[in-house]
């Protein structure tokens, strides 16, 4: 099972970057994450992508209500929780990507 990742929107929510995850992102927008690229700096996918990460950690929320709690005022804490995401759902350590360690 893949390392959970908090992120503070309308509360303390957990994120979750498995194949389940890949799938609803995939589901949602037609898009696979293994080729998404410079895609992640378009708004719908950052909502699938947090959206198909929180269900997949077992939140019960809508894509909608994720749209709902990403405003321009917490939209930079979002990409680095989001960057912080795919670098531990792709092996490297909690405790070198928070303290910034290469």
């Amino acid at each position: 099972m893949g390392k959970k990742i908090a992120i503070t929107l309308d509360r303390e929510r957990y994120m979750r970057l498995d194949l389940n995850a890949m799938s609803v992102f995939e589901d949602v927008t037609g898009k696979s994450l293994f080729t998404i690229g410079e895609g992640l700096q378009e708004a719908r996918n950052v909502r699938a992508l947090l959206y198909a990460a929180m269900k997949s950690a077992g939140e019960d929320i809508t894509l909608e209500q994720v749209g709902e709690n990403i405003t321009m005022h917490n939209f930079s804490m979002v990409s680095e929780v989001i960057s912080k995401l795919m670098t531990v759902s792709y092996g490297k350590p909690l405790d070198e990507v928070e303290e910034g360690k290469k």
